[in-house]
């Protein structure tokens, strides 16, 4: 699969800009710029597009409204009686949903401890004398909540870099 990205028409950044914001918000050695830097810009377009697409696509009331009803994206948006572009942050949020469903498909989904809890485990032993305990009233804890309906947008995503832009899913 090749895309290509338009700024406007499929996507609101490019993978020169996807890569700024990475370099920006991630020390070398973490997980997000490990993952994303060993990429192609093919494979870091497609994550671009899909994820861009998700969120295109999801039920999400943003605040405001589109600026020519002809557009193809939900952005720009009047927003106040003024014109806002896509902002920064939801653009980043965009970009690291796709890299969290990247680190999630990577690993088993969730930590040990988690596991652990959504079993039903309430206490664990090592064997070398160390314990844990886990409350009784423990729920899931997993990592990777999504939205209903949409396996591929993180709860903790929205919760973070969209609120202050919607109304409501």
């Amino acid at each position: 699969m090749s895309i290509e990205l338009v700024v406007g028409q499929n996507c609101y950044f490019d993978v020169a800009e996807a890569n700024q914001m990475i370099s920006d918000n991630f020390m070398n050695s973490e997980e997000e710029y490990i993952l994303w830097n060993n990429l192609s810009d093919n494979d870091k377009s497609i994550i671009i597009y899909r994820n861009t697409q998700l969120f295109e696509n999801i039920y999400m009331f943003y605040c405001g409204c589109k600026v020519y009803n002809s557009q193809p994206m939900e952005w720009p948006r009047n927003i106040n009686q003024e014109t806002v572009n896509c902002p920064d942050i939801v653009k980043l949020g965009i970009l690291l949903n796709g890299i969290k469903t990247l680190i999630r498909d990577n690993s088993d989904g969730e930590s040990e401890y988690n596991k652990l809890i959504n079993m039903g485990v309430e206490e664990f032993k090592d064997g070398s004398g160390a314990l844990v305990k886990f409350r009784s009233d423990a729920k899931e804890i997993s990592n990777f909540e999504t939205i209903k309906g949409y396996d591929d947008a993180y709860k903790d995503i929205i919760d973070k870099y969209f609120y202050k832009y919607i109304l409501g899913i």
